[in-house]
């Protein structure tokens, strides 16, 4: 983890140089069949378990919008792809090879990607942190273009997430989704417990301590997953990559982890053994779903509930000033280095219409352009106009979650599972305090928290909160400082 912190930095400071020294120069067009080439940097999981052969549900629709834009957009424009692949030493050579080219005035010219939350399939990612490279100018400013551009239908983004792409009033990305935790629990479990849903909700303290006040071991050691997969989600405003300043006091992240710890001393071996498979692929219609589930799987859980016969309440998970902090999840973005940063963001903006954020399809002169893959799996829509319902729409239902015996399939229900309701949205988003694009240090602080336990011997390594408190505070003062 450190060396490949460490190579991030490097990167980052070695671009950031480069491009203070050649400021003034302006690479050449790049050219294919007489046509202006623009290069595409992109996620591909051919051949990740699991997935689709054809690849993600994003590169399918990145390249369909693509032909959309050559096609019916700019004939003149051709699109030539970068692939980042699956298999990690194969991934390592090709984001070597990237981050020299960049640092020689060359790469790709656009951008679009996740951004790394610690926990996605295949930690290293060409930006390891998207903030700081927003402040390190790795990005072209296309405030320019995003500012004037009269049918990007501005009052329908949603400000505070499109907000994120913005540092010392210059736009260096594209938000094109973002993320929220969300608790999610069954109806009949809430009834039992005789605890109101709300009461999850208010901040992290209250939901450690209603887990704690609760008999079942399931609700413990779910409670702690979820607390733990959410950790860095209960700070607001962290720190500032621009001054390198950092706002998280050791007194504060210390009381925490400590109530934290208090809740992971109440875990049983028993309790983990019988109830710990509380992740969604490992439910069935032999496995029930009864615990406080995590959120990053929605739509699977709404399914997989519906196909129990079970009915889900939801409330977001709060950060300590009782506001809700999201992040950036996927992101479009051109290179500095890009020397057609007006047709590079004509394209990126397709990306913001209506029929890619919903799922739905591009219509031409020529015929439709499918869409339908670029969907929700990956986060919520940046636009207001789309309801809770055309999420629901937009996402392929699913039985019971990967991994499930197929002998073991109930009878499929008649129609998807209920979306949760419009207004549990609307509310969401108007507590929104601040929103930042996923980094490793939203893995890092939850594998930390987690770590306070032995899984393998079953007892709580409470003792060790100091340390993993000034571990954690030095390393998120290294990542801000450099």
């Amino acid at each position: 983890m450190l060396i490949k912190v460490q190579k991030g930095i490097a990167f980052v400071l070695g671009m950031a140089i480069l491009l203070t020294l050649t400021a003034c120069q302006q690479n050449e067009p790049k050219e294919k069949d007489g046509k202006l080439l623009l290069t595409v940097c992109m996620e591909s999981t051919s051949g990740l378990p699991g997935s689709a052969e054809k690849g993600t549900t994003m590169e399918n629709s990145i390249r369909e919008i693509a032909r959309y834009f050559e096609t019916e957009i700019s004939p003149d424009v051709t699109f030539e792809f970068v692939c980042l692949p699956y298999t990690p030493e194969e991934r390592a050579e090709l984001i070597d090879q990237l981050q020299v080219e960049m640092m020689a005035g060359k790469g790709p010219d656009i951008f679009i990607l996740p951004c790394n939350d610690g926990f996605s399939y295949n930690e290293t990612q060409l930006f390891e942190n998207v903030e700081k490279s927003m402040n390190s100018n790795l990005f072209a400013d296309i405030s320019t273009q995003y500012d004037q551009d009269e049918t990007l239908e501005h009052d329908l983004l949603l400000e505070k997430v499109m907000d994120a792409g913005v540092v010392d009033g210059k736009r260096y990305i594209l938000p094109l989704r973002y993320q929220y935790p969300i608790i999610l629990v069954l109806e009949s479990e809430m009834e039992k417990s005789k605890l109101d849903i709300d009461t999850l909700g208010t901040s992290p303290e209250q939901f450690l301590d209603s887990v704690m006040s609760l008999e079942s071991g399931a609700w413990q050691v779910s409670g702690a997953s979820v607390f733990a997969a959410n950790f860095f989600s209960a700070f607001s405003n962290v720190c500032d990559y621009g001054t390198g300043e950092t706002f998280l006091d050791e007194e504060n992240l210390a009381e925490l982890l400590s109530r934290y710890g208090s809740l992971l001393a109440t875990l049983k071996a028993e309790s983990i053994q019988e109830d710990g498979a509380v992740w969604p692929y490992y439910l069935s219609d032999k496995h029930p779903m009864d615990t406080v589930p995590l959120c990053n799987r929605l739509f699977s859980f709404l399914d997989i509930a519906s196909a129990q016969g079970q009915e889900l309440v939801a409330i977001p998970f709060a950060a300590q000033d009782g506001s809700i902090i999201a992040n950036v999840s996927y992101y479009g973005a051109i290179s500095a280095n890009c020397s057609a940063v007006g047709e590079a963001y004509d394209f990126l903006r397709l990306f913001l219409s209506r029929e890619v954020q919903s799922g739905g399809r591009l219509t031409g002169d020529t015929g439709n352009y499918d869409a339908s893959e670029c969907n929700t799996v990956y986060g919520w829509p940046v636009r207001s106009d789309i309801s809770a319902a055309d999420l629901r729409q937009s996402v392929p239902q699913m039985l019971l979650a990967d991994g499930a015996n197929p002998d073991q399939q109930p009878d499929a229900p008649e129609g998807p599972a209920p979306m949760l309701e419009e207004d549990f949205f609307t509310s969401a988003y108007e507590r929104i305090g601040e929103v930042r694009p996923f980094s490793h240090m939203d893995g890092e602080f939850s594998r930390q928290a987690m770590g306070l336990y032995d899984f393998s011997t079953y007892t709580s390594r409470t003792e060790q909160v100091p340390k993993v408190t000034e571990g954690l505070l030095h390393e998120l003062e290294t990542e801000v400082a450099e």
